[in-house]
């Protein structure tokens, strides 16, 4: 309605939403003459954030946060938040700021998990000087910024909270709790997800919400209006006894990643769960799953890569060679033709005529020696002078040689 931010876009008008403060007219965006919203289906409930924060492995921690709650709300709002330009829609700044907080929260489980992110992503950020590492630590942001989350403060808040604190993973995830919309392929082709991250997802969402009911017939007895909002009774069913008293916080886990629940045993009346069950045992397997996908899934990307560039280049360089191929049988054909021209016009010439052609050439040939013959100048040594001149020669070198011997 006209609370808050305003309530889902009019059909009849586009989609755009015409209550609230950004209703139209008088609220535009860059995608468009107004902020438009289609809601569809459910966003997951406060259990499900809890089940993100009981998650103590980072790889785990940051998929569950960014697929199955952080795109979820994306898809499940819709319209402008679904498009490239969604930082434009108010609540943009609400779900982001939200999602931060989540991870704030997380962070102050241990020293390792403040520290805790990608170090392959060492690249600045998008329009600034600042690196991911730079801005982790919430109290002590670049410029003296310090950032603080408050907790719940009204009565209501602080119940939910306790009580969600109060149950181990294993018993979480136990709870009995209606339905809501799981993030959808188009949410995750919106945001380019790759295979292994689904994959891994699709896993935690699998152990984290095996109370969630199915089915138009689930039913829960609730006692309030505040649990009908949540979706789950404020109580423990029978079947699952908390192991720690409500109002208790659950201590941080010591040691980085090391879960504090290691030791941790959930005492069911008919059944015997240890929560290594969700955490070091599938988790772990879930992290190692997806690097090996990932890694799988690059090799395969760059052998598909290198295949189709060493196709194109065998494409080109048979393309090359049929050209010269071309070109010389071309040159062929031309001397080939000339040549069957030239004996064409050869053949059509009489016999009596290459006769002809010949005896005049002869004749040409006999007139010209002839005439070499009458033209060439005569000498004026005779065959006594160079005999004189070979004598004198030899005299000479005769004279050489007694000399020598002398």
């Amino acid at each position: 309605g006209n609370q808050g931010v305003g309530g889902n876009g009019n059909p009849s008008q586009g989609w755009c939403v015409t209550t609230g403060p950004f209703g139209t007219p008088g609220w535009s965006t860059s995608s468009g003459p107004c902020l438009r919203r289609t809601f569809n289906g459910n966003v997951p409930d406060a259990a499900d954030i809890q089940t993100c924060l009981n998650l103590n492995l980072f790889t785990a921690f940051e998929n569950y946060l960014r697929l199955s709650l952080h795109n979820n709300v994306h898809g499940r709002i819709g319209g402008t938040m679904n498009h490239p330009s969604s930082a434009g829609a108010p609540e943009f700044q609400l779900h982001h700021g939200f999602v931060d907080k989540i991870w704030s929260d997380w962070q102050k489980k241990s020293p390792g998990n403040l520290n805790a992110y990608f170090p392959g992503i060492n690249e600045k950020m998008t329009a600034t000087n600042y690196y991911p590492r730079d801005l982790i630590d919430l109290t002590k942001q670049p410029g003296c910024v310090r950032v603080c989350y408050d907790d719940p403060t009204i009565k209501s808040g602080i119940r939910v909270k306790e009580f969600l604190q109060s149950l181990s993973p294993s018993q979480l995830s136990r709870l009995p709790r209606m339905p809501f919309t799981a993030t959808t392929k188009a949410d995750n082709d919106r945001f380019g997800v790759s295979k292994a991250d689904r994959a891994l997802a699709k896993r935690l969402e699998a152990i984290g919400r095996r109370g969630v009911l199915r089915g138009r017939s689930a039913r829960i007895n609730f006692r309030t209006q505040l649990e009908r909002t949540l979706g789950f009774q404020l109580i423990p069913p029978p079947h699952i006894r908390p192991i720690r008293p409500i109002g208790r916080p659950r201590p941080p886990a010591p040691g980085g990643f090391k879960s504090s629940l290691a030791e941790d045993e959930v005492v069911a009346e008919d059944e015997v769960v240890t929560e290594m069950d969700l955490e070091a045992g599938n988790a772990k397997d879930f992290v190692k799953e997806q690097d090996g996908m990932n890694s799988n899934y690059v090799e395969k990307e760059n052998q598909e890569f290198a295949d189709q560039k060493n196709s194109m280049e065998l494409e080109d360089k048979n393309a090359k060679d049929s050209a010269v191929d071309q070109h010389f049988e071309e040159q062929a054909n031309d001397v080939e033709t000339k040549e069957q021209e030239d004996f064409a016009d050869q053949e059509d010439v009489p016999e009596s005529n290459f006769a002809e052609q010949e005896s005049e050439d002869f004749a040409e040939q006999d007139k010209e020696n002839n005439d070499f013959g009458e033209q060439a100048p005569t000498s004026d040594v005779n065959d006594e002078d160079v005999e004189e001149d070979f004598e004198d020669v030899e005299e000479d070198f005769e004279a050489e040689e007694d000399e020598e011997e002398a």
